[in-house]
């Protein structure tokens, strides 16, 4: 109990945020068939938190990497571009659901498979941010001393694997390969945030800051 209590604000922000943004992307990730506006809500409030994730975790990485900040900010806009995709893509899907008249240009069936598909291309796109996002966190906490390197370690094969990903564009013998190593980065990056969100938490106890409150209230 006293560890749980010694969490700051901001360690329990990123946590729950981490926590909802698990949550929910399972409950967004349903079939196209069962798709209504609902997803929206689902969908709108996982980014509303991996946003809020992505806010502390680049805060952490500015803590570390000094006044330059660089590498914090890439994982800022990384993780917006991220969001914005995610956003993008649900509300896609949730296009057909709105019903579509018989003269429209695109009948509803059709017009669920092209959005099915557009959404698809999204994610795979998205690769780049996601990869982005988990090289800039692999940079800083890889190098710098102290707990919450492994997780650095962690980000670093997940970025290299969503960077593989990015092969499946490109006619090759390993396109099979690099899309079956791309989906498979997109679900662990949902585990890594989840994950983050533990490991922010543990760190926040630990600042400078924090330790003087500790004494204070002792």
């Amino acid at each position: 109990m006293a560890a749980i209590s010694s969490i700051p604000a901001r360690g329990w922000l990123a946590l729950v945020s981490a926590i909802i943004f698990f949550a929910l992307s399972i409950t967004a990730s349903e079939e196209i068939s069962n798709v209504d506006e609902s997803l929206l809500l689902s969908a709108g409030l996982a980014s509303a938190a991996l946003l809020w994730f992505v806010g502390t975790l680049s805060a952490e990485i500015r803590r570390r990497e000094g006044a330059d900040g660089t590498f914090a900010a890439v994982a800022l806009g990384s993780g917006i571009l991220v969001v914005a995709f995610a956003g993008l893509g649900a509300a896609l899907r949730v296009v057909p659901s709105l019903g579509v008249s018989e003269d429209a240009a695109l009948p509803n069936v059709g017009s669920a498979a092209f959005v099915e598909v557009a959404n698809n291309e999204l994610i795979h796109i998205g690769t780049f941010w996601r990869g982005s996002l988990m090289a800039a966190v692999a940079l800083i906490m890889v190098r710098s001393a102290g707990p919450g390197r492994w997780y650095g370690g962690l980000s670093a094969v997940l970025a290299a694997a969503s960077f593989l990903g990015g092969l499946s564009f490109v006619a090759s013998p390993v396109v099979s390969a690099a899309t079956a190593v791309g989906f498979a980065s997109y679900i662990a990056f949902h585990f890594w945030v989840a994950l983050g969100g533990v490991v922010l938490a543990a760190l926040s106890r630990s600042l400078p800051g924090t330790r003087r409150a500790q004494d204070a209230s002792r």
